[in-house]
């Protein structure tokens, strides 16, 4: 009886010891789905985006325009002109020989591209100025609330470049400029009177007025023009019977400006003044 009993006893711990060693389906699939569910490091996910932003972000283009700082007028003073915090023409001053205050510019009511509307000068002259697409110029109307019209006007071809410069006093058509092309390049300017009289003509080389040969009724008498190598007047010389006297030097300062803003601040200093 005794044996029995033992054997019995061999038996049941034998059988625990198997269910031990061996666990549960349950138990095994438990762990398997805690291994293959762990999340992808936060550090790999935070670099990606920054990779992702630094590719896709555009930086915008900058440029480098020139704008006029000094004009000296030889033997007879000079013009400084001033900017505003965006490069826009603001002000201009014009001081003798001695350096006293002669006239003041101000260009105001500036639209979105910074384009003065209005200059303003000190002796109570207004010149009122509207422009097209791109800061191309249509229209200058001096003293505009009186009549008849006294001012320019501009007109242009389908590829934007000016081909009439047409000036008007007290309403009667004075001169018309007229300027010709090659493949958009200009290679040729005069001016006439109503009657196609010639008043001046340019010789232009390279797209770039040189000399402006002006007619009177018993004489001709020029103007020389020097350019740097970024294309901006530096030097203006007056002929005279054949005589050079020295004229007007110009000077610059160069700033980078975004390239969208660039063709109105250019526009600008090309409304500074004109050669023709």
């Amino acid at each position: 009886m005794k044996r029995l009993i033992a054997i019995t006893l061999f038996i049941c711990l034998l059988l625990c010891g198997c269910q031990a060693a061996n666990p549960t389906p349950t138990e095994s699939a438990a762990e398997s789905d805690l291994v293959t569910s762990k999340a992808p490091a936060v550090e790999s996910t935070e670099v990606t985006t920054e990779d992702i932003t630094e590719s896709t972000s555009v930086q915008p283009k900058k440029v480098t325009v020139y704008l006029l700082e000094k004009a000296v007028f030889f033997d007879s003073g000079y013009t400084e002109y001033y900017y505003d915090k965006n490069n826009n023409i603001d002000t201009y001053k014009t001081f003798s020989i001695e350096n006293e205050l002669m006239t003041t510019v101000n260009f105001v009511e500036k639209d979105k591209n910074g384009m003065a509307c209005m200059l303003w000068e000190d002796e109570g002259d207004v010149l009122i100025r509207t422009y097209l697409d791109g800061g191309k110029l249509k229209e200058e109307q001096r003293n505009s609330n009186e009549t008849p019209y006294t001012g320019y006007q501009y007109e242009y071809d389908k590829n934007g470049n000016v081909i009439n410069k047409r000036e008007y006093y007290d309403g009667i058509l004075q001169s018309t400029v007229i300027y010709e092309y090659k493949s958009s390049k200009l290679y040729r300017v005069y001016c006439e009177d109503p009657q196609e009289n010639r008043i001046f003509d340019c010789r232009v080389e390279n797209g770039v007025i040189i000399e402006k040969v002006c007619y009177s009724s018993d004489s001709s008498y020029s103007y020389r023009y020097e350019y740097d190598s970024n294309g901006n007047l530096t030097k203006e010389t007056f002929i005279i019977d054949g005589e050079a006297v020295p004229g007007t030097t110009y000077h610059y300062k160069s700033v980078k400006v975004d390239a969208n803003r660039a063709q109105y601040l250019q526009k600008q200093q090309q409304y500074l003044f004109s050669i023709t």
